[in-house]
């Protein structure tokens, strides 16, 4: 669960486990928050706003709703939610996105660098 000043606004599903088969749904919930905010102050009285998500894997942001959710929240974070437009940011990549595979084995790629933008 989450520390009461975290602000759930977006809860996944899943649709497949194996605790349900194990009758463990009593530890182990269905249903989670994947994405959250939460207020921060650190010791010497700043402030500052957390945006997070569980979401991430690299295959996620071929998606672009993933990738609204990752450009809208870091505008909140940073305190300029009045630049996200009222339909979210515009996920439209740069340049091709063609991710590895996160894990162990053959299915990712080796040797891979950021790009960087000019």
């Amino acid at each position: 669960s989450l520390e009461s000043s975290c602000e759930p606004f977006m809860q996944g599903k899943s649709l497949r486990s194996k605790h349900q088969e194990n009758n463990r749904l009593d530890q182990y919930a269905l249903e989670n928050p994947v994405a959250w905010t939460k207020p921060y102050t650190t010791s010497s009285g700043d402030t500052s706003r957390v945006f997070f998500t569980t979401l991430g894997h690299p295959y996620d942001f071929k998606n672009p709703s993933m990738r609204t959710l990752a450009l809208n929240g870091i505008l909140w974070a940073l305190d300029k939610e009045n630049d996200i437009p009222i339909n979210g940011c515009d996920p439209t990549l740069a340049s091709p996105y063609d991710p590895s595979n996160s894990g162990f084995g053959k299915k990712y790629k080796l040797g891979q660098k950021p790009i960087l933008m000019e």
